[in-house]
């Protein structure tokens, strides 16, 4: 466990009275919170660079705590987060101002892999017309050129910033950012990676071969098709609209709305709710304290769903019969399928306090 994760994670939790639902809460965030910082030092970004991405994750913690009891009575300080908002902004507004687009193209023969590593910038990928790569960037700081089998597009190192131990200033705001927009064609086939802090990512109208996208706090809105897909970000919400062979979904605090098809799938969240909808074989649906709804039709095989005080709610159509296995400490568990053992789909659902609903 690295020692600033858990300090971090234990400021944010200090205020906060430790019952047995916000201690599970507390770990779940404190590994998805190691896993990150491990996340990003993998990916060749210095320990600064880490935490700051850990520290980006837990903006969306504040208003989710806030529904929780205090530690001590009467302290109402929460407002002071907002001092931060530091008169340097401006300054990186007006430096990004005075830099001109830029648009790139690149030919995309013996072209694989695309790699976007922003920190605070949009990522745009959209299908365009031409059969090469156009690359606009949309403001300083940023720079793209072609590396080997990979087409990269990264923050430039020396726009980097250096955050030492301002971290806890930035727990509740930070800079906002320009963009990068790169238009593929429409079937490029090729595996992308497209991450950001604090900026939005958006992928529309694609087909790709693998796809994977980190954020720590910005939004994910896809519209595409790939073999294999992994979406993961701290606060923000994910919508997506895609069809794969396999797909992972996870957030910290952000929603999930999520349709298409996929043979397996996969979500897991902390707070955030889930909602999928779709064509699946395989669903898991797995939540700390935001609500989880699937709906599928007659070709889901298995589902799994657990939760801790959130509903679970599974909604099958064209189904004949279900092998549930459902189980809650203090909520209600109710299948309105009929039920056998040997019944081509099974269910298996678990929650503590929560409701489950099979229909």
């Amino acid at each position: 466990m690295n020692a600033s994760v858990k300090r971090i994670v234990e400021i944010v939790f200090q205020d906060v009275k430790l019952t047995d639902e916000v201690r599970a809460l507390r770990e779940e965030v404190m590994n998805n919170c190691q896993e990150r910082y491990e996340d990003q030092r993998a990916q060749g970004r210095d320990e600064d660079e880490a935490i700051d991405a850990v520290v980006e994750s837990l903006r969306g913690m504040e208003e989710v705590l806030a529904a929780y009891p205090r530690a001590q009575a009467g302290a109402e300080e929460p407002e002071e987060p907002e001092e931060p908002e530091e008169p340097e902004e401006p300054e990186e507004a007006e430096e990004a101002e005075e830099e001109t687009q830029a648009e790139l193209r690149f030919d995309l023969e013996g072209v694989s892999h695309l790699r976007v590593n922003l920190r605070h910038e949009d990522v745009q990928l959209v299908a365009g017309e031409a059969d090469v790569a156009v690359v606009r960037l949309m403001g300083g700081g940023m720079e793209a050129r072609r590396q080997g089998d990979a087409l990269v597009v990264r923050s430039r190192e020396d726009a980097a910033e250096r955050g030492g131990l301002g971290w806890l200033s930035r727990l509740f705001g930070g800079p906002g950012g320009c963009a990068a927009r790169v238009e593929l064609p429409a079937d490029a086939g090729i595996c992308v990676f497209a991450g950001t802090q604090s900026g939005d990512v958006s992928v529309q109208g694609l087909s790709l071969r693998e796809l994977e996208v980190q954020t720590v706090s910005g939004d994910v809105n896809l519209t595409a098709g790939c073999t294999r897909a992994r979406i993961k970000t701290g606060s923000g919400d994910i919508n997506a609209e895609m069809n794969a062979d396999e797909a992972s979904f996870q957030t910290m605090s952000g929603d999930m709305r999520l349709e298409g098809a996929c043979d397996g799938i996969e979500t897991t969240t902390v707070s955030g709710d889930i909602r999928l909808r779709g064509t699946f074989q395989h669903a898991a649906l797995v939540s700390v304290s935001g609500d989880a709804t699937l709906e599928a039709d007659a070709r889901i095989k298995k589902v799994f769903a657990k939760n801790v005080n959130g509903d679970v709610r599974i909604r099958l159509s064209g189904v004949r019969g279900v092998c549930a296995r459902l189980k809650t400490l203090s909520g209600d568990a109710r299948c309105r399928l009929p039920e056998s053992g040997d019944a081509a789909v099974r269910i298996d659902a678990q929650t503590v306090s929560g409701d489950i609903t099979v229909e």
